[in-house]
This record gives structure tokens, C-alpha cells and sequence, in this order.
């Protein structure tokens, strides 16, 4: 029966341990060029999903993007011949200056009237991504590890003052 106690306790104290250090481990402050990465990687990967079936958010965001940073594609316009969503040698309508029903037809390459900019550029140079960063997620893990941390070893404390009441009977 002691040992039963003995490892759960042990077990409670190593989970508490690693709770505690976790946290910090993986609130590591990114680079800005890695944060660059991961929203270019993460916009390139979105533009083979407009336009198809339900993925609205897809297309309601790139479309969001396109309209309100007068930007097209990530890179500019030709990224949108990765689509199968958007029809050959065309560009979502979003990436038109003057919006209109089919504007984006058939006008990709060489066509007129498009926002020339990429989007990735256009939003680092428009401060977007970083003003939605939340500052305060780093000290709340801190918190939590530390709370963690003190639970973990109050644990230990009892653990060890059991076993020598035990020891003493």
C-alpha cells in the first residue's frame, strides 16, 4: 500500500514538474523572420483552397486581405495560378482596383487595372500582423509555470514528510 502512495506521489510530482517547465519551453519568442515565414507559409498555403467547395474562410479572407491592403496574390498576381478555384489565367475579383462582377477573368497576365503589390509586403509594410500579436500571453505563462513550479514543490515537501512519519512508525 505504501508504494502505491510512494509512486502516485512520485507521478503527481513529476506532472507538476513538467507543467512547470513546458510552458516556458514553448513560449519562446519567435523571430520576426520567423513570424515573416510562418505568414508567408501560411498565405501560400491558403491560396490552393479559395474558391473551392464550403472553404469560405478561405476565400472571405484572401478576398478581406486583397481589397483592404489593395494588394493580389502573395507574392502578386501570378500566385493565383496555383488555384483550382480560380479559373485559368484569371485572378479572384478582389484583386480588382475597380471591383466588379468577372473583372478578374482572363486578365492575370497582362491584363489591366489589378493591384500590382503582393499581399505578404503589402500587410508587413502596413504593420498588420504585428499590431495583432497579444502582449501579455509571455508573462501569463510565466505565471503558470511558476504556479506550477510552487505546487510541485510543496509535493515534494509533503512527500518527503510522509515517508519519514513512516520510517519513524
Amino acid at each position: 500500500m505504501i508504494f502505491v502512495f510512494i509512486f502516485m506521489m512520485v507521478l503527481a510530482i513529476v506532472m507538476l514538474i513538467v507543467v512547470a517547465v513546458l510552458p516556458d519551453y514553448f513560449s519562446k519568442e519567435l523571430s520576426e523572420k520567423e513570424v515573416q515565414n510562418r505568414l508567408e507559409d501560411a498565405m501560400i498555403n491558403a491560396i490552393p483552397r479559395y474558391g473551392i467547395g464550403f472553404d469560405f474562410a478561405a476565400t472571405g479572407t484572401w478576398d478581406r486581405i486583397q481589397q483592404e491592403n489593395e494588394c493580389c496574390g502573395v507574392q502578386g498576381r501570378q500566385d493565383w495560378a496555383e488555384s483550382p478555384g480560380v479559373a485559368m489565367d484569371s485572378v479572384p475579383d478582389s484583386c480588382c482596383v475597380s471591383r466588379t462582377d468577372e473583372c478578374g477573368f482572363g486578365v492575370r497576365v497582362g491584363g489591366t487595372g489589378l493591384f500590382e503589390a503582393g499581399c505578404f509586403q503589402q500587410l508587413l509594410d502596413n504593420g498588420y500582423f504585428w499590431d495583432k500579436v497579444p502582449d501579455g500571453n509571455r508573462d501569463f505563462v510565466i505565471i503558470a509555470g511558476g504556479f506550477a513550479g510552487v505546487l510541485g514543490l510543496g509535493g515534494l515537501i509533503v512527500f518527503v514528510l510522509a515517508v519519514l512519519a513512516k520510517s519513524r512508525d
